[in-house]
């Protein structure tokens, strides 16, 4: 017997559809700009960490940025590291 989908919930994974089949395991990092943001996710796809642009809604981010980078929660280290080789900044990491 499946349990029923309620609006709100519906409308949530609309909103930001994860590239992963479990929200528990995506992070996001978040980014000022969403030009940044776009650049960010290519350069970790082109060295093999699958990422996604997300756009973060006021208060998500603890430091205001308003675009960031969703990866899985077992990359994160690795994105780092390669964000922060090729100069990009970025705000923290949130869980959506």
């Amino acid at each position: 017997c499946a349990l029923p989908i309620f609006p709100q919930e519906k409308m949530k994974n609309m909103l930001y559809p994860s590239i992963y089949g479990d929200k528990m395991n995506r992070r996001v990092i978040t980014i000022n700009s969403p030009t940044m943001a776009i650049k960010a996710a290519r350069l970790l796809s082109r060295k093999g960490i699958k990422a996604k642009t997300v756009k973060l809604l006021p208060g998500q981010s603890p430091r205001g940025c308003s675009a960031g980078v969703e990866i899985d929660f077992f990359k994160v280290n690795a994105a780092l590291d390669i964000l922060t080789e090729a100069g990009i900044s970025y705000g923290g990491i949130v869980i959506l």
